[in-house]
């Protein structure tokens, strides 16, 4: 688990990777996935 707001490269990082500054986010075979149900 990573704190996106303590360090701002992490945030830059959650962007690039998902499109998107929201967390939860997942991130399985390369594919963000956000929702509750989609990560269940």
């Amino acid at each position: 688990m990573t704190d996106i707001k303590a360090d701002s490269k992490d945030q830059e990082d959650l962007i690039k990777l998902g499109g998107k500054d929201q967390v939860p986010m997942l991130l399985i075979d390369g594919k963000p996935l956000y929702e509750s149900d989609d990560i269940i």
